[in-house]
């Protein structure tokens, strides 16, 4: 491996290390060689095959996040559901719990909701000014998912607002000791307001517009979850797919603005669109990765994993690897699917509706017009998402927005 490579792929764990595509032909570089680097506790696995092997090993699991004692007392209602949920579940009951979603996001059932999302992408779009500067972030990528799963989860739209303001406070949680920039933190108050409304949900029939709070809710009373369990599992709606959908949206938007035939094709139809959006988020996907914590000592290759290491699983690498993707830097729809919402167990319960909405939002981009109107793109300096902070753009040609 050349000697340049290596400290280009650990300063990007760092803040201050490379963001966004400058960092494609270096995962390209050690995908192609199979780089697994390793640093005390610290492993990091970049080819395709490599990544499939360690997800399925059952060595590796989904590791519990560790809150530093002021959130944990600031926040402890918040800290205790958000580590006992779905996501860090022992294998047993995630595997319990996950059953119990799958019929919510299985192809037909996300195929159901596709008018639902039409109506709300086009919403979105339809206030978003025409012809002047806005930021897409701002003023659609961020929103558009917490609106969907409001909609997806059977909340009545009286209490949208409310539930978009815990949820952005809830992932600033989250994210307010990986990241260097201010965010808003979940309050108390609020988060019982939250738990309550969701209790609601899934105790009382009249409350829930149907979706998934129904069948979680029918689950409960088949004795299939507790309801502490479904109040999670609805709360893990709005942690783990809204951040995900927002930055797809907005590096396929960028892209867009950058190669003006992918808007063309993006144009045409509804699966051409689809195609777009499937290669711009393997050449830029939302999570450059997966992480595992080893929890039995073990030997991978040369490498000995030890209990208690991290591994992290490039998953923006492996969306580069040759032998998966022949001229993998170069842009070419049709190809295979790619690693983008992860692999395995814990793969992306909510991928499909994810790239739903982004199809959606994106085709009536095309058709309506889109174009830059800044050019330093600033992306976020946080290694777990990789999507740009801002996109300034000018939508639409002196027309409406396409229906």
């Amino acid at each position: 491996m050349s000697s340049s490579l290596t400290p280009s792929l650990w300063a990007h764990l760092r803040p201050g290390g490379l963001r966004g595509p400058a960092m494609r032909p270096h995962f390209a570089a050690a995908s192609s060689k199979r780089v697994l680097l390793q640093s005390g506790p610290i492993a990091v696995a970049y080819g395709s095959d490599d990544i499939r092997r360690l997800v399925a090993a059952p060595q590796l699991r989904m590791p519990t996040p560790q809150f530093p004692p002021d959130i944990s007392a600031a926040a402890t209602d918040f800290v205790r559901r958000f580590t006992t949920s779905l996501s860090f579940a022992a294998p047993t009951d995630h595997a319990r719990l996950r059953r119990v979603m799958l019929q919510h996001f299985s192809s037909r059932a996300v195929e159901a909701f596709r008018r639902d999302v039409d109506a709300i992408a086009g919403d979105a779009l339809r206030h978003v000014p025409q012809g002047v500067t806005v930021d897409l972030v701002a003023a659609v990528a961020d929103p558009l998912p917490l609106r969907t799963t409001a909609a997806l989860a059977g909340i009545p739209v009286q209490h949208w607002a409310g539930i978009e303001k815990i949820a952005r406070a809830m992932l600033g949680t989250v994210y307010s000791f990986q990241y260097a920039e201010p965010v808003t933190r979940i309050i108390p108050a609020d988060f019982r307001w939250f738990e309550r409304t969701l209790t609601q949900l899934v105790s009382d029939p009249n409350m829930s517009t149907g979706g998934v709070s129904a069948g979680i809710a029918r689950s409960v009373r088949d004795q299939m979850l507790t309801p502490d369990e479904a109040v999670s599992l609805l709360m893990l709606l709005f942690m783990t797919g809204v951040d995900t959908v927002a930055a797809a949206l907005a590096n396929v938007a960028l892209a867009l603005t950058e190669r003006p035939a992918l808007g063309e094709l993006a144009a045409a139809d509804v699966h051409s669109a689809g195609e777009v959006v499937d290669e711009v988020l393997r050449l830029n996907p939302p999570l450059p990765y997966a992480v595992r914590e080893v929890v039995e000592d073990f030997h991978f290759g040369t490498h000995q994993l030890r209990t208690g290491d991290r591994v992290f699983l490039c998953l923006a690498a492996a969306n580069l690897d040759p032998r998966r993707y022949p001229d993998p830097l170069q842009w070419r729809l049709g190809r295979p699917p790619s690693s983008s919402f992860g692999h395995g167990a814990h793969r992306c319960l909510g991928g499909s509706l994810a790239r739903l909405q982004v199809v959606s939002v994106v085709h009536r981009l095309a058709r309506t017009g889109l174009s830059a109107a800044g050019e330093n793109v600033v992306w976020k300096d946080i290694p777990s998402i990789n999507t740009p902070k801002h996109l300034l753009v000018r939508i639409g040609r002196g027309g409406e927005v396409a229906a």
